[in-house]
């Protein structure tokens, strides 16, 4: 999760990557975690300085949130 944290701050503009399930690298066998709550995410997005929006496939607004909380 720190990693996508740090990858904001140095300029990516997305994090789909670390969305709520990570079902995929668990049964490969990794040991991270099994996914974040949305709090969690929307943390990590602010903490990096961010405004959190979520987009759909097509990069279409779905929602906004508050730059904080």
């Amino acid at each position: 999760m720190e990693a996508a944290g740090q990858a904001l701050r140095y300029g990516a503009d997305e994090i789909e990557g670390t969305v709520v399930d990570e079902r995929i690298m668990n049964m490969a066998g990794s040991r991270s975690g099994s996914g974040i709550s949305l709090e969690q995410l929307l943390g990590l997005i602010r903490g990096a300085g961010r405004r959190p929006v979520e987009r759909d496939a097509l990069y279409n607004v779905v929602r906004e949130y508050p730059a904080a909380a």
